[in-house]
């Protein structure tokens, strides 16, 4: 005779929860952030990275395909250290869509600018959207760029880090390399 226990449906977290294992850790705030970010600074040289773009130069939507091919290559290969490069490559995206939007308003590229990304650069919106994003917010504090931690993580602490850089004077002041 083969008699066979079933456990009742229950919840994988709450299990966990019971046997003292949280299944989510507590994100990172304030202070504890500030410190978890400055154990990642690096102080090496920046070498191979990117430039951040020139306000006074006028750009061409075909000028900047070569700079954003060569920065696509620079970040996918192991020399771009910090997000140094991630975040000026970030900046040459926005001039890229503003003269992107330029362009397609102007009648002179059809087309929506995710396949222009694809085609012309290699990249994706999405990957694109982080890098833009991620400028725009940060590209301002210096000593983010002296940051050794991926795209990944940073994208995932963003609002958390413009909270604590938004609610904490002494922090911003420091990140901004005054």
């Amino acid at each position: 005779m083969d008699i066979r226990t079933e456990l009742p449906a229950f919840p994988k977290t709450e299990l966990l929860r019971m046997m003292g294992k949280n299944k989510t850790k507590k994100g990172l705030r304030g202070q504890q952030l500030d410190e978890y970010l400055k154990s990642k600074l690096i102080r090496d040289e920046l070498v191979g990275e990117i430039t951040p773009p020139s306000a006074s130069h006028n750009f061409t939507l075909d000028s900047l395909v070569p700079l954003l091919q060569n920065g696509n290559a620079l970040l996918n290969s192991t020399k771009a250290r910090t997000l140094h490069s991630s975040l000026n490559y970030g900046l040459w995206l926005n001039v890229t869509y503003q003269c992107f939007e330029f362009s397609k308003g102007a009648g002179l590229v059809k087309g929506a600018w995710s396949n222009w990304l694809i085609k012309n650069v290699g990249i994706s919106a999405s990957y694109a959207r982080q890098l833009r994003d991620l400028a725009e917010k940060f590209a301002h504090y210096k000593k983010m760029h002296y940051l050794s931690i991926s795209i990944k993580d940073l994208y995932k602490m963003r609002y958390e880090i413009v909270h604590m850089l938004s609610i904490d004077q002494s922090i911003a002041k420091f990140w901004l390399g005054n």
